[in-house]
This record gives C-alpha cells, sequence and structure tokens, in this order.
C-alpha cells in the first residue's frame, strides 16, 4: 500500500481511536451515575470517587491529545490508544468491581481493529489477560471459579484469532484497493 495512503489511513485511525475513548468514557460516567442515583451502587461509591476517575480519564485523554498532535504519523502511537483504552478499562474496573466488567476488556480489543495490525491484535489480547490476572491479585474477591477463568482466557484466546483473521483479511483488503488505485492513476 502506498505510504501516504497509509499513513493518511493510520491518522484518521488514531482520531476514530481517540474518540472510541471519549466516547466509553462518557457511557461508563453515564452509567455509573445513573446507578449510583439509583441508589444500586455500592456502599463505598461515591460522588468524589466517579469525580476523580472522571478527572483521571480527563488526564489520560489530554495526554493523548497532545501526543496525537505532536505524533499523528507515528507507527508506535497505535499501541499508546489501545493502552490507554486498557488502562481507562482497568481503572473502571477498579472503582466498579463487579465480575461483568470483565466484559469491557473486548473494547480494547475491538479498538485493535482499527488499525489492521495482528501483532497489535494479538498484543492487545494477551495485554487483556495479564491485565486481568493482576487485577484479580490485588483484588482476589472478583476471581471466578477455577474453570470459568480457563473459560474467560481462552475467550480472550479464541478472540485474538478470529480478530487476528479479519485483521489480516481487512489489510490485504486495503492492499489489494491500493494497488488497483496505483493501476488506475498509471493508467491516466
Amino acid at each position: 500500500m502506498s505510504d501516504d495512503l497509509m499513513q493518511r489511513n493510520t491518522v484518521e485511525n488514531h482520531y476514530r481511536a481517540i474518540k472510541v475513548i471519549i466516547g466509553v468514557v462518557i457511557l461508563i460516567a453515564l452509567g455509573t451515575i445513573a446507578t449510583f442515583l439509583a441508589g444500586k451502587a455500592s456502599e463505598n461509591f461515591t460522588i468524589s470517587l466517579i469525580v476523580s476517575w472522571l478527572v483521571f480519564c480527563a488526564v489520560i485523554i489530554g495526554i493523548i491529545a497532545v501526543l496525537l498532535r505532536l505524533f499523528a504519523t507515528k507507527t508506535w502511537l497505535k499501541w499508546i490508544m489501545v493502552l490507554t483504552l486498557m488502562i481507562i478499562v482497568i481503572s473502571c474496573r477498579v472503582i466498579s468491581p463487579v465480575t461483568e466488567t470483565i466484559s469491557m476488556m473486548y473494547i480494547v480489543i475491538i479498538l485493535s481493529l482499527l488499525y489492521f495490525d495482528v501483532r497489535l491484535t494479538l498484543f492487545t489480547c494477551i495485554l487483556c489477560i495479564i491485565s486481568d490476572w493482576i487485577l484479580l491479585q490485588y483484588m482476589p474477591f472478583l476471581k471466578p471459579a477455577a474453570n470459568a477463568l480457563v473459560i474467560r482466557y481462552f475467550t480472550f484466546i479464541f478472540a485474538a484469532v478470529a480478530a487476528g483473521i479479519g485483521s489480516v483479511a481487512t489489510q490485504k483488503l486495503m492492499h489489494l484497493a491500493s494497488n488497483r488505485e496505483k493501476v488506475a492513476q498509471e493508467a491516466v
């Protein structure tokens, strides 16, 4: 694929990724506030905890926005975008420690698909497993039964395989489109 087309696509995907990250934070905040106002949140859940989490996320997103302005064309930024969403998801799992928050890890895997990079997608799935394992060491009350944990991690592996295959297929399609565009331009 032409370097210019690939670079433009990567920069556009960085901006899509930051929109996804902001959207995830907004939706989590709305859901969390609604749960709190409905009186369904745990006892240690306070409005100051919610505000602190929002400030934390705003700082993280602010740092990413600065990095995006300064280094939009750098290929390493896609790794930072994935790590950023992972940090936000893990922080949400910490402030709202319920088993169901594990499903938010799939959002990070989906975000990695924006970049059509199988290595990034596989890294993201491994990162999900490692992050969850570390979180469970510090918050053992979230740990499911051993068989459920095995299923959880195999599901991440299955997601990695499926996402990786999708990533490779999309990348090949982009190369084909780029080659055809190049041939069409040469014919003119």
